[in-house]
């Protein structure tokens, strides 16, 4: 049976209290094939997700073929072990074992690598920008971040906030 359509993969850049970057790809039995636009997800639920489309993440494009490539071949080298060790014995599952474990550790990493999931500093304010967060918002973003608040959106601030 195949399985086609449209859906969300490659989650990177979470920014909190904004949402992530993710890319809307057509799948094949929810293999990513071609990327079709990038979102800015603020939300994600059974009923869908909520957001706006932005430009394109290469980044996340790659990402979530990295991560396809790291479940399809991580399984085939599983199923290699299982073969190989029946037949042969655990000198034979070495080769496949040693694969499958770089694929499974890819794969946890890609979720937990800070440079992936989390936005740098600078992704996180053009991010809220293009959420379209109001000043005060970013304001509080900037001072948890740790960086400046741009110039044009100082100047909007009432002081005293």
């Amino acid at each position: 049976m195949l399985i086609y359509g449209s859906r969300l993969y490659g989650k990177v850049d979470e920014v909190p209290g904004v949402g992530h970057v993710a890319t809307k790809f057509s799948h094949l039995n929810f293999v990513p094939l071609l990327p079709r636009e990038g979102w800015l997800v603020a939300s994600e639920g059974r009923e869908g997700w909520t957001g706006r489309v932005i430009p394109m993440s290469g980044k996340s494009v790659l990402v979530a073929w990295a991560r396809a490539a790291f479940v399809i071949v991580g399984v085939v080298a599983w199923l290699g072990v299982v073969s190989a060790y029946a037949g042969s014995g655990p000198h034979a599952a070495m080769g496949p074992g040693a694969v499958a474990a770089l694929c499974t550790a890819g794969m946890f990493l890609s979720y937990r690598w800070g440079w992936i999931s989390r936005a740098s500093p600078e992704r996180a304010l053009e991010l809220a920008q293009l959420a379209g967060v109001d000043d005060t918002t970013l304001a509080q973003l900037c001072r948890s971040l740790g960086v400046p608040l741009p110039a044009a959106v100082r100047a909007r601030i009432p002081r005293g906030r």
